[in-house]
This record gives C-alpha cells, structure tokens and sequence, in this order.
C-alpha cells in the first residue's frame, strides 16, 4: 500500500517517546539525505520491526542514557526504488559476541551480571528477523558488552511512481530561487535541512553559532540580499539558545521572512514564548521534506497575502496543526488546500479508528483541533469522537472537534453536539464559515 515514511517514522518516534520519557532516556531521531518519503510498503510489519528494534534499545538502556534513531537515503540499484538505512545506536548494557552470534534464534536469553539484567529476546528478535527477510532486508547488530549497541537495518522501497516522474522530486515554486539560513546545533540537522531545500529549489547558507548567523544576517541585509527564511534549532550552543537567536534576528531583520523553530521532540508549553520572539512555526525532527514543504507553504501563503482581514486570520491560524478525519480522496484535497493554505498544519486519517489511534498516540495538546467526517469506513465519526472524549489525559479528550457532514439538518447537528463534538459544518465547505469556525475554538 501506498505510504508515507515521514508520517510512519513520527507515529512511531510518538509511541517510543513515552516509553523513553519514563526512564529519562534522551531520545533522539534524525535524518540525513532522505528525500523520497513516498513509497510502497506493509506497514504493519515496517512497524513491527522499528518498534521491536527500538524498544529493545530504549529497553536495555540505563536510566539517563542515549538512544539515537537515524534515517539515511542511499541510492539504490533498483531503478524505480529507494534505499533507506535505519542506524539505532544506544549507549545502553550492550551484548557479548556469543550472544550476538544467535541472537536471531528463538529463546537466546543472556544473564548480564554487571547491570543485573536477563536481556532476552524471545521470539521478538527471531520474527523480527524473519520479518526483514520478507521484506528483502538486512539487518546487523554490533555491540560490545557495557558500551551499548549499534543495529543497522537495510530496505529497499518501492517509490510511488505518480508522485516521483523519473524519480525526481518536485520543486516549491515559492522557494526557487530564493535563499535561506540555517543554524542548526548539528552536522546531521545541518546537512539533511540543506539536503531538502536545494531539493525544494532554494539556495541556502548554514552556521553552527548564533553570532555567526546573525553576523550574516546583517551583512545579508547591508547588500540588499536578505534571506527569505531563517531556520533556526532550538538549541544553538551552550551561550545562547535558539530562541535569543530569534528574537535577536526579528529585531535585525523586520517581519517580512518567516523564521521556523527547529525541535527535537515535543514542543507544547513554549509556544508563546516563541511566538512572542518572532518565531513563525515549528519544524519536528526528524526532518522530512512533507514536512518542511508544508512548513514553508504555510508562511509563505500569510506573507504572500494581500488583503489585512486575511492576514489576521492567517495569523492566527499558522503553526497550528489540524487532524482531517476524511475518507474521500477529493475532499482531502480540497480541505488540504484550504487549511494549508491558510498557515495549518494538516495531519490526514482516513477513517475514525485512524484518528482516534493518532490522537491517542501523540502528546497531549499535539492537535490544537480536529475535523471530523461523519460517514466514514471502518469507524464513523460519532464513534471516534466518543472514543476520543472518553481519553483520560488532558489536551487529547477535550480537543476541540468540528463535525463535517453532507447535511445540515438539525437532527444531524443535534447528533453531533451529543457525541461531544463542538461545531457543525456542512458540505460543501462555505471557507468563511469554516475560519469563523476555527477562529471562535482556537482564539
């Protein structure tokens, strides 16, 4: 089937995060050179193997540790495919070279005294091979007793031919020939945030220290040659953190280019810090070219408007993120275009039971609302909504819904106000209707 790998690493960095948060462990997932998301695969058994292989670093890692996730494109010798490398490193209790030896068999169980722990395997490790093998992959474990484990996995991926012609990946006309900054604390963040946008069509300049970016801000202005967007990590080094930087650039720079926050993992709670610095949107690792895409179209779109009231209301709407629960290909599209357009960030389910695992899945507060189709396969509507009011956790059961149907007859909008949902909208979509909507629950 037709997926993202953009959308399937986030659900699963968003189930192993809570586990990782637990123990305190620093958990980190980046990418490097990963520029075609779209592909073929079983999703099922993709997050099988991940989470089996994650879990089990996240798992045999001490209290306080590190675990580092990275996703490598490679070329591939298979024309119409793409190579990714999967490299899951921790600094965890790690295995002896006996154990690695048959680590692949069923039941290797290994007493490792110096921690007290029985790391074992069971048939995790020996389906997950199996799994690998049906996938045509290869996977290789080193680790050295006390230091912690490298695992290396290898696919080769089916590219969808409709989104890639003769594998190239499309250009962002709002960014060609246009030129951005990037200060970022990371070599990988670095390369693979370059890596996107001269995929995307923009030049770029990059630097590891916040004086140097902002140095050449300045200088970038004095020529008449400012930067059309800045990108910018939430950490720059120890002096300074990335929000000094852009505050720091807002003052220098004006208004006019949208700057993005870069962040390693959840960001709820330093929204309006941020926003009041200057900051635009945030961009999650790992970076994924949908992502910094949507990203850049969403700021565009508000710079690029002409009317004041629309500006006010992109304004308000950008960086936010909104669940579409829609199964209809052309009302995804066109609901697509109108959110993003208007700064959203939109995060597609294609039926209730997807939605409610997304809402369930990600951090509280990570969906400031959700659109929410009535009919709809496998789960309609009212039910995902039950399901998700009856969440215990803050932030997910009381996300503000919006019910979308074909009707707007009364007993459709008694109907929907009595399974929890907040508003009612009717299709076709009246777009003014909708942002009245979307302004009255998000302002």
């Amino acid at each position: 089937l037709p997926q993202s790998l953009g959308d399937m690493m986030n659900d699963i960095k968003n189930i192993i995060q809570g586990q990782a948060a637990a123990k305190e462990i620093n958990f980190l997932m980046e990418t490097a050179g990963v520029v075609h998301e779209r592909i073929f695969c079983d999703r099922l058994r993709f997050n099988q193997v991940l989470l089996n292989l994650i879990s089990n670093a996240v798992k045999y890692t001490n209290q306080g540790g590190d675990v580092t996730v990275t996703i490598s494109e490679v070329p591939s010798p298979k024309e119409g495919y793409v190579s990714i490398d999967f490299e899951i490193l921790d600094n965890g209790i790690g295995m002896s070279p006996e154990f690695v030896e048959h680590i692949f068999e069923p039941f290797e169980r290994e007493n490792n005294t110096a921690s007290n722990v029985v790391q074992g395997t069971g048939l995790g490790m020996a389906i997950t091979k199996n799994i690998i093998d049906l996938m045509g992959g290869d996977i290789v474990i080193n680790s050295t007793q006390g230091e912690g484990t490298q695992v290396l996995l290898h696919l080769d991926m089916k590219l969808q031919s409709d989104v890639y012609v003769d594998g190239d990946v499309e250009q962002l006309p709002e960014v060609v020939g246009k030129k951005a900054l990037i200060v970022v604390d990371s070599d990988d963040t670095c390369h693979s945030l370059m890596g996107i946008l001269e995929t995307l069509g923009s030049g770029v300049e990059s630097t590891m220290s916040g004086d140097k970016a902002l140095l050449l801000a300045e200088q970038a202005k004095d020529k008449g040659e400012e930067f059309d967007a800045y990108f910018v990590s939430w950490r720059i080094d120890d002096k300074v953190g990335g929000l000094e930087i852009v505050k720091q650039l807002r003052q220098l720079v004006g208004n006019a280019a949208p700057i993005f926050i870069i962040t390693d993992g959840v960001y709820s709670g330093v929204e309006e810090a941020a926003y009041s610095s200057g900051a635009s949107a945030f961009i999650e690792k790992p970076l994924f070219l949908s992502d910094v895409k949507k990203s850049i179209k969403g700021a565009m779109s508000m710079r690029d408007t002409d009317t004041e009231e629309h500006s006010i209301a992109l304004e308000e709407f950008m960086g936010r993120r909104i669940l579409l629960a829609e199964d209809n290909k052309m009302n995804q599209e066109i609901a697509i275009t109108i959110l993003e357009e208007a700064g959203f960030f939109v995060d597609l389910a294609e039926n209730g039971e997807v939605a409610v695992t997304k809402v369930t899945n990600h951090p509280p507060k990570h969906y400031d609302v959700i659109i929410m189709d009535i009919k709809m396969p496998i789960m309609d509507g009212y039910e995902a909504t039950r399901r998700i009011r009856s969440l215990e956790e803050e932030g997910k059961k009381d996300v503000p819904i919006i019910a979308m149907t074909a009707d707007a007859f009364f007993e459709d909008r008694q109907a929907a106000f009595a399974c929890g949902m907040n508003e009612h909208l009717a299709k076709p979509i009246d777009v003014e209707r909708l942002f009245a909507i979307l302004k009255s629950l998000l302002v």
